[in-house]
């Protein structure tokens, strides 16, 4: 879907342009990892909704695809990880399988409010 909306491009965003999809375009190129790290994290749109216009929006390819990586990583990882430490707990619930697992679900929580804090800073200028 990237190389779709690359080959498009301008046809694709032609109804959409304006000072405002300028500045959202300036911002992708410089922040394109970032973009694509929040992007995958937080639940904005459809995978290829988003691939398509960050192909559009010429995001660079390379940072494009190392933050799908690292973004889809945290989800994979951790959910991969729930499902274990529930099942483990479910069939075994012992006192440590217990608190492996709230002590998980505790990680989990603190690592997204630490990586929410980390995105919330303004960008560097």
């Amino acid at each position: 879907a990237h190389g779709v909306g690359r080959l498009a491009g301008s046809h694709v965003l032609r109804h959409l342009d304006g000072p405002r999809l300028r500045k959202l375009r300036a911002r992708l190129h410089a922040q394109a990892f970032r973009a694509t790290v929040v992007a995958r994290l937080l639940p904005v749109g459809n995978f290829t909704v988003i691939n398509l216009f960050a192909g559009a929006l010429r995001v660079p390819f390379g940072s494009f695809v190392a933050g799908n990586v690292v973004g889809m990583s945290f989800g994979i990882g951790g959910l991969t990880l729930l499902a274990e430490r529930l099942s483990a707990a479910w069939h075994a619930p012992t006192i440590a399988n217990v608190a492996m697992l709230g002590l998980y679900v505790a990680g989990l929580f603190g690592m997204s409010l630490v990586l929410s804090k980390l995105f919330e800073r303004a960008p560097p200028k």
